[in-house]
């Protein structure tokens, strides 16, 4: 007993020094979305604004113009709902580039084209809307839910966000 009382009182220092490992590929984002308007006339624009937050400590650097997130939709019956071929380029599938007359070529971008990365501050959050009736086919009235998913830049976290659901009308 009085071996093991003198061995806890030598390694109590080592044991309060050791620092614990961080969660690997813990994400320093999160997402989350909004439907601009939950119940819409088939037909109309349908948008949700898509809110990016940095959870960690320190700075995250993001594209104003795209979150890089990648946008889901399913209709009642649970099936992916089929994208339009703006939302083909906006999810990089497809043919995405258009020739031009001299025999060059130009691809199409996602988001408005910036390049800039800004700073997030942490706890800070940055938003931007997306026309999701662009990038989908809303053919029929309905339930429609949607969710969004990006890769966190820095550890390559998968990151989901909350579900939203849209009642599209006749």
């Amino acid at each position: 007993m009085k071996i093991a009382l003198t061995m806890l009182v030598l390694l109590w220092p080592l044991t309060a020094q050791t620092p614990t490992a961080a969660p690997q590929n813990a994400s320093r984002s999160s997402v989350s979305i909004q439907a601009k308007a939950p119940t819409v006339k088939l037909g109309s624009a349908i948008s949700i604004k898509v809110t990016l937050t940095n959870i960690s400590n320190s700075d995250i650097v993001y594209n104003p113009g795209d979150f890089r997130e990648d946008v889901n939709v399913w209709d009642e019956s649970h099936s992916p709902v089929k994208v339009t071929p703006k939302g083909e380029v906006f999810k990089g599938l497809g043919d995405n580039h258009k020739t031009l007359p001299n025999g060059m070529y130009t691809y199409q971008t996602r988001g408005n084209g910036s390049a800039k990365l800004l700073p997030l501050k942490p706890k800070e959050s940055a938003t931007r809307d997306i026309t999701i009736s662009d990038l989908f086919y809303f053919r029929s009235p309905g339930k429609y839910t949607v969710e969004v998913i990006r890769e966190d830049f820095d550890s390559k976290a998968i990151v989901k966000s909350n579900t939203v659901t849209i009642t599209v009308l006749p």
